[in-house]
């Protein structure tokens, strides 16, 4: 909110904000800067973006952070075992 009003201001620039989210995060935390900006336009991701990096999990033993291998998992697909 510190440079979408002076856009909107200094230019008639289409302002297109993106909801695109990291893992974990809600649909209304997602949505938060498209609504706050109220934008022209705004993305819409309808399917699943999964990067599929839980396989590294496997691969270490040592974490330097107590989240690292969680978040990996969260990478994981339902229904995939391994």
């Amino acid at each position: 909110m510190e440079f979408l009003p002076i856009i909107k201001q200094s230019t008639d620039a289409v302002v297109n904000v993106s909801t695109g989210g990291g893992l974990g995060m809600t649909r209304e935390e997602r949505l938060r800067a498209a609504v706050l900006a109220s934008p022209e336009m705004a993305s819409l991701n309808v399917g699943s973006m999964n990067f599929g990096i839980f396989p590294m999990a496997a691969k270490y033993k040592d974490w330097k952070r107590a989240w690292e291998p969680e978040f990996l998992e969260m990478t994981k697909p339902e229904g995939v075992s391994a």
